[in-house]
This record gives C-alpha cells, structure tokens and sequence, in this order.
C-alpha cells in the first residue's frame, strides 16, 4: 500500500542523529515495498476508477477534476477511517488487475458485487443496481428483451452489461456483441446506427439520457438486479473491514444520504 507519512511532532536534535544512526527514515529510505499492505499506519489510499460512468465517476469539465458519488462516497469512507484518498484513472479491464497486484488500494467504479472474481475482496454493498436495455430514441420495434431476435448490442469491456449480451447470445437470441472501451463509445454506437440496442447500467443510462435527451431511451424493465461495492485485495482483510465500518458510519451520520440527494 502507498501511505505518505509526516512527522507530527519534531524530535530534539541528539535524538534525531540517534536514528538517523539506527537506520530510522522514510518508508522509502528503509527499503519499503510499494504495494504492500500497511493499513495499520493510517496514510493515503490509492483508488482506481475508470471515469466514464457517470454519475458514479466522471471527470467534471469545469475542473478537469475526477468527482462522482463513488469518489465522494469512498472520499467520506477512508476519512472516517483516518486516511485520505489518491485517485488514479485505469481501464475499467485493468482496475481488478491493478488491486491484485498492489499497485492501488481500492476499486472504486460501480463494480457489481459478484462470487466469483478470484483474489479480490468486495466491501458491504453501498447501492443497489441493475442493467437497462436502451434503443434508439425513434426504434418503436424494440420494446422489451422479447424483440432482440437476430439483434446486435453494443457494451462495454468487461462488465456485466458485456455478461448479460453474452448471454442473449449463447441463447440465440442476440445476433452479435459489439465491445467498446467506454460508456459514450457504446451510446456512440447505437445512436449511429451500428448497433440495434445497449445493455448498461441503470443509473449510468438514466444519467446518460438526462444529459444527452433525444438520443436514446429505455425500453422494458431492468434485466437484472445487482449491488455495487468496493474492491480491496482479498488478503487485505483490515482494510476490508475499515472501509465496511466506514460505509456504516457516514449511512448513520447522513453523509450517505447527502451524497445520494446530490447525485441522484
């Protein structure tokens, strides 16, 4: 793990040279190992999110800067907790790679919880999910998931919208997938006509349309129901359970509630 430690007391100077003598230093001038857990020093933790999930992750173009209820929320969850947070853009395909490997702390991208992800860890979940079916603005010939006989469906890399169509497919009932980086690469898609439909999130598509209305719409009930979490190493188990004790406290201290008010 990635702490940034500062001395918050000054030492007399005989004391000083002392350690200095017995090797006391930085974690770095010890010989420290970047991406080893250390969550019993409280120090700065090192979120990865991909952000072009709006509203859990986006850049905010007034700022430049990466916001979104998933960074306040963790932002609110690691300050409860004594630490403070680092955020880091990857692909959404190499955040679970990246905490497996310690080169970050946290995953923090509107990550479904699921059993089945090897080596990682998934914290209490903080919201409830599902995955919407979105179609042009003017196709009225697809109004439910009945209607994607011999369709194409655009999604996006390594999500379970990708699964979902997977899925269709493997029952023959899509046509074809096509898989895209990013969220508005695979609106992109449909509203050019290269694919008939989108499998995403909810929330994320309602966003979409609220801000690009026109476009798109969605069509029949939510294809399934998922909560998201957060993602730490699966052998990181204390800062599993700070970060789940976190999430208890800001949904007790109404933080939570804030959050949920300003971005939904």
């Amino acid at each position: 793990m990635k702490l940034k430690k500062t001395l918050a007391i000054m030492l007399m100077l005989v004391l000083a040279v002392t350690l200095a003598g017995c090797g006391g230093g930085t974690d770095e001038e010890q010989g420290g190992t970047e991406g080893q857990a250390q969550t019993e020093e409280k120090g700065t933790l090192i979120v990865g999110t991909t952000p072009d999930f709006a509203p859990f992750e986006y850049v905010d173009e007034a700022t430049g800067e990466m916001t979104g209820f998933d960074l306040e929320l963790i932002k609110a969850v690691a300050e409860d907790q004594g630490y403070t947070v680092e955020y880091t853009s990857l692909g959404f395909d190499g955040l679970v790679p990246a905490v497996q490997t310690g080169n970050i702390d946290v995953v923090a991208s509107g990550c479904t919880i699921r059993d089945d992800q090897e080596g990682v860890s998934f914290t209490d979940g903080y919201i409830t999910a599902g995955l919407a079916l979105l179609v042009r603005e003017d196709d009225t010939a697809i109004n439910s998931v009945d209607d994607l006989q011999g369709k194409t469906a655009a999604v996006q890399i390594a999500t379970t919208g990708y699964e979902e169509a997977q899925r269709l497919v493997d029952e023959g009932v899509l046509a074809d997938i096509t898989i895209l980086n990013t969220v508005d690469l695979v609106m992109q898609e449909l509203i050019n006509g290269a694919a008939d439909c989108v499998i995403n999130d909810l929330p994320v598509a309602e966003a979409y349309m609220a801000a690009q209305p026109g476009n798109v719409r969605m069509v029949g009930e939510p294809l399934t129901s998922e909560d998201y979490g957060f993602i730490v190493a699966a052998d990181n188990t204390q800062l599993l359970e700070e970060l789940n004790q976190g999430l208890k406290n800001v949904q007790e201290n109404g933080t939570y509630d804030q959050l949920l008010e300003k971005y939904f």
